[in-house]
């Protein structure tokens, strides 16, 4: 039998071993003579069917190097399967996931930042390496042969870099590099003048990434009180590395913070930033004086100094000195973490470490008790409600046999604390005959001045509310014909409608009488009130800032009047202030 070699496998069978795998035959193997490539060979071998063999017969390609192919003889059309694996430090794609033998597939890598391309790696569908030209190229293409295959595009880091870098003299703790970040690879560390000449100084760094490593850390031996230490860190790419330096130097120069972490404490969302501040102080340990010249933060936001001044200037051998610090306003609820760090002219840099937690401000829960006032509730709110603060209650039905509703005691759209609130009442009587401007407010008069506009006796209004398209309210009564130039009683409140049949709202004379219907503007400040119901009893203007008394025939009092047994008076004058509360008296 007879194979043909793709042109892709015609350099891998140089000096190769070809192994073909009859069906149920044995495996019959033939050798490429050295330094010579092959597109096609021949081998035989019985077997019992050979179209069966056509079909079935698998080659397998293995050079010196352990590099193996595999081949599958038979039909060109089965359409194989491309997967593309995930791997770390980027991502890739390939332009098609199933493809015919011989079409081509084309492979891109995409690196993350701090990675590479390295190269990409293909198996088939037995778990075999397939070897394919340029597979080191981040942009490649393959042909596809007569098996499933699964890619893997590989990527290397390429940082050294250190997140962290502390230093140790024996005998003491880890202390910060002053001012250490990434990229900065070289730093200046003056040492307390108490530090022995010949103080033994270690490095202790941390690496970026976990695929980076240290490959070098020289401690060092101060030799007359300095010295340099040196520590390397390694990329996964073993070309990429960095080395920090860090030289020391015993100096009569020194700054220590009274506490090195500071923690500001813990505040409920809504704090005060005041009640949080705290001073961060600082010594000069050395025998010559500092200037300190700056503080500088780690991280800008979530702290800040109360004065930007304050302990700035010449700092004494022995002396203490400090700034105070606090937290921004308005910070969310979780735990905030800062350094500060004070300069001096003199190169000294000392570092405090500062912490601050804000937790969730628990919301006052109040008691809104409503009082139905010998009334029934029917439906709404409960008379009874838990309500957080700033919140609103809602507002029970309630009724009460002979009566109307004319609203709640209490505002109770924004609740601040435990609280009662009462209903209000008005018994249900056809508004009495208006006495005229001298009648007290319990007096009754003829009606012979009513005119065409009087509230009647017998005023109950059936039918039915509609609202025109400019937002006036009109009453249809169930005849088919509007209120018109009159009063209505509606459900145990009185209305007034004019000559085109518009509800009215707010002061309206009619028949030689001053009467105050509810506007919209009432009834959005105060629970219950309905829009145009006609107001009786005192009532408060705030446009002219005073106060007016409304009958129970609804007509505004002027003049001399008792009320619940008080005597007021009422400006009867028509001079634009006309029905204003001028004197209150004592009871008689």
């Amino acid at each position: 039998m007879k194979f043909q070699i793709k042109k892709q496998m015609a350099a891998l069978l140089s000096m190769a071993v070809i192994a073909v795998q009859f069906p149920h035959a044995a495996l019959a193997e033939t050798v490429v003579p050295d330094n010579k490539t092959i597109e096609s060979f021949s081998v035989h071998a019985d077997t019992a069917s050979p179209s069966q063999a056509e079909q079935e017969t698998d080659v397998i390609v293995k050079d010196h190097s352990d590099h193996t192919g595999y081949l599958k003889s038979g039909k060109n059309n089965e359409m194989c399967h491309i997967t593309l694996e995930p791997v770390e430090g980027g991502y890739a794609t390939v332009s098609k996931t199933e493809a015919l033998p011989s079409d081509t597939i084309k492979l891109e890598a995409f690196p993350e930042p701090d990675y590479r391309f390295k190269k990409w790696e293909i198996k088939d569908s037995r778990g075999i390496w397939i070897i394919y030209p340029n597979l080191d190229k981040q942009s490649t293409e393959i042909e596809m042969w007569l098996t499933d295959i699964t890619v893997y595009a590989k990527f290397y880091n390429i940082n050294a870099s250190l997140s962290d870098l502390k230093y140790q003299v024996e005998g003491s703790t880890p202390v910060d590099v002053p001012g250490f970040t990434e990229d900065q690879e070289t730093y200046h560390v003056f040492l307390p003048p108490d530090t022995q000449e010949n103080a033994a100084i270690t490095l202790k760094g941390v690496p970026t990434y976990m695929q980076s490593r240290i490959i070098q850390n020289d401690g060092i031996t101060l030799s007359g009180g300095s010295g340099t230490a040196t520590i390397t860190i390694q990329a996964e790419d073993p070309s990429v590395s960095k080395t920090y330096t860090v030289n020391f130097v015993r100096s009569s120069y020194g700054m220590t913070p009274l506490f090195s972490d500071l923690d500001l404490g813990t505040a409920e969302a809504g704090y005060n930033p005041a009640s949080a501040m705290q001073p961060v102080s600082f010594e000069n340990t050395g025998t010559l004086p500092l200037h300190v010249t700056s503080y500088v933060w780690a991280n800008v936001g979530a702290f800040r100094l109360v004065d930007d001044a304050a302990g700035i200037g010449l700092l004494p051998p022995g002396k203490t000195t400090s700034v105070s610090i606090q937290p921004e306003s308005g910070l969310k609820p979780g735990v905030y973490k800062d350094k500060i760090l004070i300069h001096t002219l003199e190169g000294i840099i000392v570092t405090v470490n500062l912490t601050f937690t804000v937790t969730e401000k628990p919301i006052p829960i109040f008691t809104v008790t409503f009082d139905p006032a010998e009334g029934t509730r029917t439906g709404g709110g409960e008379l009874t409600q838990t309500v957080p603060e700033g919140g609103m209650a809602a507002a029970p039905v309630v009724t009460r046999d002979g009566y109307t509703f004319t609203g709640w005691d209490k505002d109770f759209s924004k609740v601040t604390s435990d609280m009662t609130v009462t209903a209000l009442w008005e018994k249900n009587t056809v508004p009495p005959e208006s006495g005229g401007n001298s009648s007290s407010g319990s007096s009754k008069s003829s009606s012979s001045d009513r005119g065409e506009n009087s509230l009647p006796d017998t005023s109950e209004l059936h039918g039915n509310w509609e609202q025109t398209v400019t937002g006036i309210w009109r009453f249809k009564m169930t005849g088919g014909s509007y209120a018109k130039n009159r009063w209505g009683q509606v459900n145990g409140v009185w209305y007034y409608f004019d000559g085109e049949g518009r509800m009215l709202t707010g002061w309206q004379y009619v028949n030689h009488q001053w009467y105050y219907l509810f506007t919209e503007e009432d009834t959005e400040t105060k629970t219950g009130l309905k829009e145009g119901a006609m107001a009786t009893g005192w009532y408060f203007d705030s446009a002219y800032q005073a106060w007016f008394y409304l009958g129970a025939d609804g007509a505004m009092a002027v003049g001399q009047r008792e009320i619940d047994g008080k005597q007021y008076y009422f400006n009867p004058e028509s001079d634009g202030t006309k029905g204003v509360l001028q004197k209150e008296e004592e009871t008689l």
